[in-house]
């Protein structure tokens, strides 16, 4: 429909209720809530572009409503009556009442929406009853006792409807999720979560309360439990009463039937209610036999109590029927990255694993991320019931089980949907709406068919296993239990013993050749953890074509540098001649890098991989054997680049992509780069360009446009040497390091003729002396339309003898310079620490690297930065910086190439663009113009190119660099001196497009 069609819609269904409004208002109107719905709520919502009744007929799990029947349901825990859902993702909920209830006046309404959003964790939801619709917050922690207006948004009246239409348009419709404006209006951004408590926080809040509160109490009454045993019961506790929790809100349970436990007896009471529940659910989570620890601890009824009564209102007001179960993951997810410690002095103390540390913090994968890849990666693996039958996958380092979830989840709907048009009522469940579901039996046959998992951390295995057994009884009611108990058919929940394990995903048989060899402990092995795949999964591999048809997942982040600090076995191991992986052998690896090469080896033929992982092994020095392999195999079928933007929010910044590998020959690959998360995350979609794969190798990957790759090929058919490669024209090198920056680059506060004062980086007074001083530059931006200016000094204790330069003696600062001698005598301990070798002098610097370098004329550039920018320096600047910057110094190599021509050729847009394709980027669109990215550049030999043109470059920019030396103060002459700047700017750029063969329509 047109807009003026929807509102002359909507202005007849304002007249219609307007016409009704004096009798269905009344307090004793028999006007009821389904028929407010089926009148007027539907209707206003189909006007806002949403299928409200499904008239595209699509499967429950499909449609863009869910509609819940609303009859005989104890309010405690009910859903709420309609489900607004984009991809199969949440966006809001509205509670519909009927229009004699005044809504602005009604806590218990208000109550009831904000109790359903924010246990859910929704951003907003809506309370109406067309009378009156109320936007409301679902980020503060909703409360009985709150006045209706609290946390209210916006609110409307019906008579308002049509003149702010396009507010309320611009607020729910369907058209402004699908541009991912409404993600954009009401997300809930890291700054929002401190300053208001989440669900998850508020949860999360009170687990960990809980651990404490568990860990004293069980330690005092059973003192001689060892660390490990003592985590192990406080999660089993946990997980026992939160399962029951939820249970009871999804009417498997009776509602409060925790709250029933007696204040003397409540511990008996509730191993009563768990041996019940073993007998009901049999899924090993209450199972006393295998665990015979818990069935004889001793926890007090008082502290059981609190934990129970934690789980109730007012204590917290959580609807557990609405809560999903990935949410209820990434809180576990979080809990399980601590343990419990004791104290030097004997105190409980909760502390982060060290393999949590190692890697800087839990990654929770973002819901959008779960289902891109999970969807990517299942998508035609099923067209066929061969395929489907085979179909296994696993998620080797689950954690707790979110992308097992989301898997499990697309499996259920897969199949529901082919059971209706095979009229397969044996496997299905008609509800009272006439909706299809598939039965509890197939549910629990689907997930031990189809679903693997192992992970490292035993805690997370017991977290997977926890989550899936919640989301097999997700929506499932309480008499299909209760029937297929009755009629001994089976117990409600299977046990995932088979299905997930715990072991080191990367660590197998292999490690005890490397035991034996380094003659390693067994009780060191055991914390290692190394795990036999064809045992553990032996229906999986003990086939021809044996492995999983499928891996996803996010694998952990851990560094060398980290990964040594907490498991220096498994480093040595992944180093050594026994390990299968290639990326280990360089010095600088990371853990997803491994995790890459094991999952394509547990794959089956034909198998698919998908992994969100940090995108720059594709460009770095340390990715390159790890390019090499995915390169060498032909196994890349898709990339989804992130560029910068931050899919981990809160986190530290991490740069990623997601990869798609399939285990066969593929002939080329797609590759899609996402510049707007926020349309993404709700579109999906964005520039797919294909590539061959014969395009990968070792070298640094890089993704050109079609126009890119062009012109390109234009400079590397136009140039004959490189930049600063082997044989290049230019010697690209980094600043100093001193690896005490603090101590020796000094910003001076006053100086006369021979001394300077200054505040050292402790806040001490000092005054030293100039001569053994050289100008220097720490964060000064660079522009090439401006000269370099120093801003700090640098204390340079070296000198030039026989044409180098060398360390100045001990005694001949102590004597030349005694205030800077006695400066640095201060922090003799601090530089002593620095790692400058067993013969170094403790005032050296750190390297030695580039210190000849500063002496002649030179290019720097700042790194990163939003684009190439060199300026020339003939004063002699020194600088400092490693790898990574912050400036880098370039010198021609031969006298045939001036540092003019050089600094057009760098200044040039061409050189920008070559760069920015192949550069690592940073948060803000900067770049690294490192030397490993600008190194390989195309230049054409400035002896053999046409003199005449690079003579003309030269002179332009020398003119450039003698305006850089005018400073005029009068504003308009500034403005006048810059447009004449770039005027000859302008001039060198078409000569160097000449030079290269570059037509105006190809820049």
């Amino acid at each position: 429909m047109t807009k003026d069609e929807i509102k002359k819609k909507l202005e007849l269904l304002i007249k219609q209720f307007e016409s009704q409004e004096e009798n269905i208002t009344k307090s004793s109107s028999s006007y009821n809530e389904t028929e407010t719905r089926s009148d007027f709520i539907n209707k206003f919502f189909e006007l806002l572009g949403w299928d409200v009744t499904n008239e595209r007929g699509l499967p429950r799990p499909l449609r863009e409503v869910i509609l819940e029947a609303n009859v005989g349901v104890d309010e405690k825990t009910k859903k709420p009556d309609y489900e607004f859902r984009f991809n199969g993702i949440r966006k809001f909920f509205v509670e519909a009442k009927k229009p004699s209830l005044n809504i602005l006046a009604s806590n218990k309404a208000s109550f009831q929406i904000r109790r359903y959003g924010w246990s859910a964790k929704l951003p907003v939801s809506v309370l109406t009853n067309f009378r009156n619709l109320v936007i409301y917050d679902c980020k503060p922690v909703p409360n009985e006792k709150d006045n209706p207006r609290v946390a209210t948004m916006k609110s409307f009246h019906y008579k308002d409807y049509l003149d702010k239409y396009e507010e309320l348009q611009s607020l729910l419709s369907r058209e402004m999720v699908l541009k991912g404006e409404f993600d954009k209006n009401f997300s809930i951004t890291p700054d929002q979560r401190r300053g208001e408590k989440l669900f998850d926080d508020f949860f999360l809040e009170q687990v960990e309360k809980w651990r404490m509160l568990l860990a004293k109490n069980i330690l005092d009454n059973n003192p001689k439990l060892e660390l490990d045993e003592l985590n192990y019961l406080i999660q089993v506790f946990i997980n026992r009463i939160v399962f029951l929790r939820i249970c009871e809100d999804r009417n498997l349970e009776p509602y409060g039937s925790l709250k029933t436990l007696q204040p003397k007896h409540a511990m008996k009471q509730l191993m009563r209610l768990f041996l019940a529940a073993d007998n009901k659910y049999d899924s090993g989570l209450f199972d006393f036999i295998k665990d015979k620890l818990s069935a004889t601890v001793n926890i007090s009824n008082d502290v059981l109590l609190e934990v129970v009564n934690d789980l109730y209102y007012p204590n917290s007001s959580y609807t557990f029927s609405v809560i999903d179960p990935k949410i209820l993951g990434d809180i576990y997810e979080q809990f399980i990255s601590k343990v419990i410690k004791i104290g030097k002095d004997g105190s409980l103390l909760i502390e982060e694993k060290a393999e949590v540390k190692a890697a800087n913090g839990i990654y929770i994968t973002p819901n959008f991320i779960v289902k891109n890849i999970t969807r990517e990666s299942l998508r035609g693996s099923i067209e066929n019931d061969e395929r489907l039958n085979k179909l296994r996958l696993a998620d080797i380092s689950c954690g707790s089980g979110v992308f097992l979830l989301e898997a499990y989840q697309y499996l259920l709907d897969f199949y529901l949907d082919k059971y209706i048009n095979e009229n397969r009522e044996d496997l299905l469940r008609e509800d009272d709406n006439g909706d299809y579901h598939l039965s509890l039996k197939e549910r629990k046959n689907i997930l031990l068919s189809h679903i693997y998992g192992l992970d490292i951390d035993e805690q997370a295995v017991e977290v997977t296993k926890f989550s899936l057994l919640l989301k097999i009884l997700e929506n499932v009611p309480g008499g299909e239990v209760e029937d297929l108990l009755a009629h001994g058919k089976s117990k409600a929940l299977p046990n995932l013993e088979n299905n997930i394990k715990c072991g080191n995903s990367l660590v197998d048989d292999n490690y005890l050749k490397f035991q034996e060899a380094k003659r390693i402990k067994d009780d060191e092995t055991e914390q290692v953890k190394p795990f036999n795949w064809q045992s553990s999964f032996e229906p999986i591999f003990k086939n021809d074509n044996a492995g999983f048809s499928h891996i996803v997942g996010n694998p952990p982040y851990t560094r060398i540098q980290n990964l040594v600090k907490y498991s220096p076995l498994e480093v040595a191991y992944y180093q050594s001649s026994q390990s299968p992986y290639k990326s280990s052998k360089s010095n600088n690896f990371d853990k997803y890098q491994l995790f890459i090469e094991r999952s394509i080896s547990l794959l089956k033929r034909g198998g698919i991989l998908g992994y969100i992982v940090p995108h720059k092994f594709m460009t770095i020095k340390a990715g390159k054997p790890l390019r090499e392999f995915i390169a060498s195999c032909n196994y890349l079928e898709k990339i989804l680049h992130f560029g910068t933007n931050q899919i981990f929010e809160g986190q530290s910044t991490t740069y990623t992509c997601i990869l798609i590998l399939q285990k066969s020959e593929n002939e080329e690959f797609s590759f899609v780069k996402v510049n707007n998360l926020q349309e993404w995350k709700s579109q999906q979609t964005g520039e797919v360009i294909t590539y061959p794969v014969s395009m990968l190798g070792e070298k640094p990957w890089v993704f050109p446009t079609e126009q890119e790759r062009q012109l390109f090929q234009k400079l590397e058919k136009a140039s004959q040497t490189t930049l600063g490669g082997r044989g290049g024209i230019a010697d690209i090198f980094v600043g100093l390091q001193t690896s005490a920056d603090d101590i020796y680059i000094v910003k001076p506060e006053g100086e006369d003729g021979k001394t300077i004062h200054f505040v050292d980086y402790k806040g001490v007074d000092r005054v030293i002396e100039k001569g053994i001083l050289k100008n220097a530059i720490l964060d000064v931006p660079i522009d090439y339309y401006n000269k370099v200016t120093p801003n700090k000094y640098i204390i340079f204790p070296y000198e030039k003898l026989e044409g180098r330069l060398k360390l100045m003696s001990e005694d001949k600062i102590r004597n030349r310079f005694p205030k800077t001698y006695k400066y640095l005598l201060d922090y003799k301990k601090v530089l002593k620490s620095r790692n400058i070798g067993n013969n170094g002098v403790w005032y050296q610097y750190g390297r030695t690297q580039s210190l000849n370098k500063f002496d002649t004329s030179k290019l720097i550039i700042k790194n990163p930065a939003l684009s190439a920018c060199f300026v020339f320096d003939n004063k002699h600047v020194l600088f400092t910086g490693g790898g990574n910057g912050p400036y880098y110094g370039i010198r021609p190599n031969d006298k045939s190439c001036s540092l003019f021509f050089l600094l057009g050729l760098l200044n040039h847009p061409v050189f920008d663009k070559w760069v920015k394709v192949r550069s690592s980027v940073f948060r803000g669109e900067y770049y690294s113009y490192g030397k490993q990215f600008i190194s390989e550049f195309p230049v054409f030999n400035p002896k053999k190119a046409n003199k005449t043109k690079v003579a003309a470059v030269e002179n332009l920019w020398k003119q450039i660099v003698n305006l850089n030396n005018r400073h005029p103060k009068i504003p308009a002459k500034k403005t006048e001196l810059l447009r004449l700047k770039k005027s000859l700017k302008r001039k060198s750029d078409n000569l160097i497009y000449e030079l290269y063969g570059i037509e105006q329509t190809e820049k």
